[in-house]
């Protein structure tokens, strides 16, 4: 794929719900607890190509959130968080699913391909490893991986512990928030990935990746929109969901180390 320099990349066709998304994908504590947990499995020289493009003893948390607040300067930006599948798919199709390249996958993609070649200036690098990073994570978000309308998620209410909050930010944020701090929540992702298949979570490509997202969205993400009036999440519902974050939040941060030492494994 031919690189575009991030800061003057303007999609020239986009649909109209990229134009409203208001989504941020996971939140801030979200991305932070990815990338500290993605810290801990990297290898040395991973770590070292890190320093190398984002200063001496930067760490992948110092960049997790900039993806998420760079789009207010760069609304362009946007549509590349999420990836609109519709409901009865029977796979991803990127032409249908992504046009123009504008969504999650494609732009993921292109990122890792600029920072594996390692050929642009210092600081375009810095800005595809720092988008690499975000939307690595926000492959795994997955309300972020279906269709239109976005309103829906955005305006459908739900009760979810004892909060009242939209679908859209119950799977941004507002779960990981109920299982507490960022340190408590980050051990609840440590332990997942520690006992997480790994050969099974890395294995296959990007695009199997967003569909596997995709089906969790079918099970977990579409049943809150159905129906009239507002949904009510309890126990045992609702520590299923936690448990499905924490796994989201687990693979996220297996797949975001095992993208950066596949990119530098030489």
């Amino acid at each position: 794929m031919v690189g575009r320099t991030l800061r003057y990349c303007i999609a020239l066709t986009l649909l109209p719900w990229m134009f409203s998304a208001t989504a941020n994908a996971w939140s801030d504590l979200g991305h932070r607890i990815v990338a500290l947990a993605a810290e801990d499995l990297l290898s040395a020289r991973a770590k070292q190509r890190v320093e190398l493009f984002m200063g001496e003893d930067a760490k992948l948390v110092n960049f997790a959130t900039w993806s998420g607040n760079v789009m207010a300067d760069r609304p362009e930006t946007r549509p590349w968080q999420a990836i609109p599948i519709k409901r009865d798919a029977t796979g991803v199709d990127l032409k249908r699913d992504c046009p123009a390249g504008q969504c999650v996958t494609m732009k993921l993609r292109e990122c890792i391909g600029i920072v594996r070649l390692g050929v642009r200036r210092r600081e375009e690098m810095a800005d595809y490893l720092k988008m690499l990073i975000g939307r690595a994570g926000d492959l795994q978000q997955p309300a972020l991986s279906i269709g239109p309308p976005e309103r829906t998620r955005t305006s459908k209410m739900i009760t979810i512990g004892d909060q009242r909050m939209s679908v859209m930010e119950a799977w941004e944020g507002g779960m990981i928030e109920l299982m507490g701090t960022e340190e408590e929540v980050l051990e609840r992702v440590r332990r997942a990935t520690a006992e997480g298949p790994w050969a099974d979570w890395t294995t296959g490509t990007l695009t199997d990746w967003t569909w596997e997202n995709h089906l969790v969205a079918r099970e977990r993400v579409y049943p809150m929109l159905e129906g009239e009036g507002e949904v009510t999440v309890g126990d045992p519902e609702l520590e299923s969901l936690l448990d499905l974050v924490v796994e989201r939040l687990a693979k996220s941060s297996v797949r975001l180390a095992a993208i950066l030492e596949d990119v530098w494994h030489k």
